[in-house]
C-alpha cells in the first residue's frame, strides 16, 4: 500500500514539474511579453467593438509642418 502511496506522489510531482516547464517563457523585451499575452489573451467581444469604434472616430493626422512646405523624410 506504502508503494502505491510513492508512486502517486511522484506522478503527481512529475506532472507538476512538467507543467512548470511548460509555463517558463523568457522574453527579450517587455514589449515581446506584452505582445504574447495579447495573442494568448483576447479581450472580450464587447470591449473589442468599443475600442475598435473609439479608434475609428479618432481625428486623422494632418500633414507636418515640413511637409506642407514641400520637405520630405
Amino acid at each position: 500500500m506504502e508503494s502505491h502511496f510513492r508512486q502517486k506522489q511522484r506522478e503527481e510531482q512529475e506532472t507538476i514539474t512538467s507543467s512548470d516547464a511548460k509555463t517558463e517563457l523568457e522574453f527579450a523585451t517587455p514589449e515581446a511579453a506584452i505582445q504574447h499575452d495579447r495573442a494568448q489573451n483576447l479581450p472580450p467581444r464587447k470591449i473589442a467593438e468599443r475600442l475598435n469604434k473609439s479608434l475609428a472616430a479618432e481625428p486623422k493626422r494632418g500633414a507636418s509642418f515640413w511637409t506642407k512646405l514641400g520637405f520630405k523624410k
